[in-house]
């Protein structure tokens, strides 16, 4: 159930990664809002990381996934650096 809510979710993500992306890149924004833009970028990325450790937390406990197995690490955000 938790992969299926973090699918949703991503989808969602992907959506507001989408505009943040094109916010940093379109001249006409200012850096404010060019600043909140990369902020959101950033938490998108935590909230995904969270998310992997939970639903990997939930496998061990279940039985699913043996507690020495490598960390489930979430995709990264697109990067994006900030410009004028």
């Amino acid at each position: 159930l938790a992969q299926i809510e973090d699918a949703r979710k991503r989808r969602q993500e992907d959506a507001q990664l989408a505009t943040a992306q094109e916010i940093l890149n379109k001249p006409q924004f200012d850096a404010n809002q060019k600043a909140l833009a990369q902020e959101e970028i950033q938490r998108i990325a935590l909230e995904r990381q969270q998310r992997a450790m939970s639903i990997q937390e939930q496998q061990i406990k279940a039985g699913q996934v043996s507690s020495g197995a490598a960390p489930v690490v979430a995709a990264p955000a697109a990067q994006a650096t900030r410009g004028s």
